[in-house]
């Protein structure tokens, strides 16, 4: 009876450790994204991954996401932006003559819907409403990458986007557009970058 509580420490022991020795990565990838203008630029992504027990099994595993950050250039400024959640923005915008970028996100907690926020003074600041130009429009950035775990490519271009059926939505509830009934209303608040 000895040995076998060693052995069964032993086991437990090696089980809990393998659980936890690779409690988060990152997973990192450039994206080509056409703006409204007709540009395109290169928006530069990170993933980081949590491990995490599944709700409802904690034996089980898996991999959630924790944040993402976007990163991008245009008309020679640098913008970022980093979400604390797996939800992240779905459309990239500018406004050229007012020389301003907006991302379409997540309103929450200022309000529930979509939210449109402008860089100004060093953070993303929302406007009350969204631009009606903006309804409708299809997502230019994109959202989950439905091929096996870490296997996403060094530059997603718009071909791949094309061939890999990205105008699908890939997991939930994912938009393949801006629809009217998902824009908050009265958002007000900031986001940093």
């Amino acid at each position: 009876m000895k040995h076998f509580n060693s052995y069964l420490k032993i086991l437990l022991l090696s089980a809990f450790t393998t659980q936890f020795t690779a409690c988060s990565k990152t997973i990192e990838w450039e994206e080509e994204v056409p703006l409204n203008t007709g540009e395109v630029i290169v928006l530069e992504r990170s993933d980081k991954f949590d491990r995490r027990s599944v709700p409802g099994n904690p034996f089980k595993m898996g991999w959630w996401i924790n944040n993402r950050s976007y990163k991008f250039s245009w008309q020679g400024k640098n913008y970022s932006y980093k979400v604390q959640s797996a939800s992240g923005p779905i459309i990239l915008y500018v406004y050229p003559k007012e020389n301003t970028v907006a991302i379409i996100d997540s309103g929450w907690p200022m309000c529930s819907g979509y939210a449109e926020f402008h860089w100004r003074d060093g953070k993303w600041i929302s406007r009350k409403t969204i631009n009606p130009e903006i309804i409708g429009r299809p997502r230019n950035i994109m959202d989950y990458f439905s091929a096996k775990e870490g296997e996403i490519p060094a530059l997603v271009t718009q071909e791949f986007i094309r061939k890999s059926h990205f105008d699908a939505p890939q997991r939930g509830e994912s938009l393949t557009h801006l629809p009217a009934s998902k824009v908050g209303n009265n958002c007000t608040g900031s986001k940093q970058s």
